[in-house]
């Protein structure tokens, strides 16, 4: 009779531990969802280059859609997180200030873009540019 007593009180000091965890409550932040421009610039593909545009206003824009500079390293970093590698081209129109395209420059390293190509010649949404993973 004894040894039911003791599987008894065990059984009854597992439960009285285990009840507290098992109603306890978790808070959870999911994200939010994503708007049309967040979608346009992750479901480029990981062959597809990103690309900062500064045009002649100073407007900012990754891979042609439009994007504010304070929102740039927070959404840069959203696209880089789902790419094997982390280069950003930083392209500018001929016209626009050389200020500006340096100002372009903070917000994109914030994104954690590695490395960060200034391009000499115009790079196209979606047209890899030669010379990208050590082909001449």
């Amino acid at each position: 009779m004894t040894p039911l007593v003791d599987v008894v009180l065990v059984l009854l000091i597992v439960f009285m531990v285990l009840a507290p965890v098992l109603n306890a409550e978790y808070l959870l932040r999911l994200p939010k969802k994503a708007d049309d421009t967040q979608r346009a610039l992750v479901a480029a593909t990981a062959d597809t280059p990103v690309v900062v545009h500064v045009a002649v206003d100073g407007s900012l824009d990754v891979n042609g859609v439009a994007i504010p500079t304070a929102e740039l390293p927070i959404r840069l970093e959203r696209i880089l997180n789902a790419r094997p590698n982390r280069l950003v081209y930083v392209d500018a129109d001929d016209e626009a200030p050389h200020g500006r395209v340096l100002e372009a420059l903070e917000p994109v390293a914030q994104g954690r873009a590695a490395p960060i190509v200034v391009a000499t010649v115009p790079v196209k949404p979606g047209v890899a540019p030669v010379g990208v993973g050590g082909t001449p």
